[in-house]
């Protein structure tokens, strides 16, 4: 990292020598300049035109991913499992039982399930 440094300086520093030195009582970045012409110009508008586009783009990604972000404002928290059908099947049967008008004692009910199976 450092000796990137030091060669990017040691590029910079000859390259700025060499565009000073004078020719024709002018530095010779003066004379490439004149015969590049407006490329520089054109440059840097095209990549500020490239900058701003990205930059909008990226804005317009950022509000979306935060937007689309957000809990839904009613949701429901009940759990799905079917592990306590067992207690729900042994509720409904009470229920039902319930509701019968009669009650049997163990032996009316042995008798009656001998007369069902004969």
């Amino acid at each position: 990292m450092f000796s990137l440094v030091i060669k990017f300086s040691i590029a910079f520093v000859v390259s700025f020598v060499i565009l000073s030195i004078p020719f024709s009582s002018k530095p010779l970045f003066y004379h490439l300049t004149k015969v590049t012409g407006p490329i520089g110009g054109d440059i840097k508008k095209s990549i500020s035109k490239s900058v701003n586009r990205s930059m909008t783009k990226s804005k317009e990604l950022g509000t979306q991913l935060f937007t689309n972000s957000e809990p839904p404002k009613v949701f429901d928290d009940r759990i799905k499992s079917k592990q306590s059908s067992i207690l729900k099947k042994r509720r409904q049967r009470l229920k039902e039982n319930s509701h019968a008008h009669e009650e049997l004692r163990h032996s009316d009910v042995e008798a009656l399930d001998k007369i069902i199976s004969h």
